[in-house]
């Protein structure tokens, strides 16, 4: 496999007031860490009615030098989360590569240090998520869902984690290629319009023929722009689409969580056992964990002062 070239790419729609601040990230990594790698960008945009695309190519006109290789695909028509994700896919020329969301950013650390990890074969890696933008109560939130996932830390374990309710935050989540792109996987994403990560989670861990390697790391990499969007707001006017996308994951998935009210529901008490016996066990890597959200909670509380 071929370490020294990476693609950064990014799914883009209406984030034309957020693009520049992702696209500065990633000529940050560049910029620091990216001596020795060939860096292609590849930007998937869903028919955007704003000016992203507009704007990502102005940004390119400065910066373009920055890359071996640059491919901006402007939708014609709105085709969805989902498809519009395996056609950011099939234009990745390169093994080693990040998808990440264009409101989204990456970190000051080194993204490429995981590419030791997600060069071998059926590899995952999970990393922690920072939250940026209007996250005042999600600190706490990201930090439990890590803890959560790097307990349960073989693929038996996980795969009952994820069965019950979601804790992986894709964002934060590197890959071997062959992963994402597997065929059966596509066409059972094609059933879905909004519905990405926990779909794709479900199939992936509930797949019996796959053999991965997960690997956690507690080092973050990805920032997560936190906002009030269509899975959190009820009044958003996809809203009720998405939700009959997540009614029809229930069919297809025993995911438990959901199929009692949360005060008799048997799994909510399993949760908080588990978090009881992960905070005991665990005990180490969970102050790691709160360390490094600790520290970034006041590296950002003083940049704000």
């Amino acid at each position: 496999m071929d370490k020294t070239a990476y693609t950064f790419a990014l799914l883009t729609y209406n984030q034309e007031e957020f693009i520049v601040e992702c696209l500065e990230s990633i000529k940050y990594q560049i910029i620091n860490y990216g001596e020795g790698i060939e860096c292609h960008l590849v930007i998937s945009d869903d028919c955007s009615p704003d000016n992203t695309v507009a704007t990502i190519n102005s940004w390119l006109e400065s910066n373009r030098e920055l890359f071996a290789y640059s491919n901006v695909i402007a939708g014609e028509t709105n085709i969805g989360t989902v498809r519009n994700m395996f056609r950011l896919l099939d234009n990745i020329k390169t093994p080693l590569y990040k998808v990440l969301a264009g409101d989204d950013k990456f970190y000051t650390n080194n993204i490429f240090e995981l590419n030791e990890y997600i060069s071998e074969p059926n590899t995952l890696v999970f990393t922690p998520v920072l939250p940026f933008g209007d996250y005042s109560d999600c600190q706490p939130v990201f930090a439990d869902w890590f803890k959560m996932i790097s307990y349960c830390n073989t693929p038996k374990k996980l795969k009952k984690l994820i069965n019950i309710t979601n804790f992986i935050h894709t964002p934060g989540v590197f890959q071997t290629q062959g992963i994402f792109e597997e065929e059966g996987l596509r066409t059972y994403s094609m059933q879905f319009f909004y519905l990405e990560d926990y779909a794709r989670w479900l199939y992936i861990l509930n797949d019996k023929n796959a053999d991965y390697k997960l690997k956690f790391v507690t080092k973050p990499y990805i920032c997560y722009r936190v906002a009030s969007g269509i899975s959190t707001n009820k009044n958003h006017p996809k809203y009720k689409k998405l939700q009959a996308e997540y009614d029809l994951l229930k069919k297809i998935y025993d995911t438990k969580y959901n199929k009692l009210p949360s005060l008799i529901n048997p799994w909510r008490y399993y949760l908080v056992w588990l978090r009881f016996i992960r905070n005991i066990t665990n005990r180490k890597v969970c102050q790691e964990i709160d360390a490094v959200y600790n520290a970034y909670f006041e590296e950002d509380k003083k940049s704000k002062a």
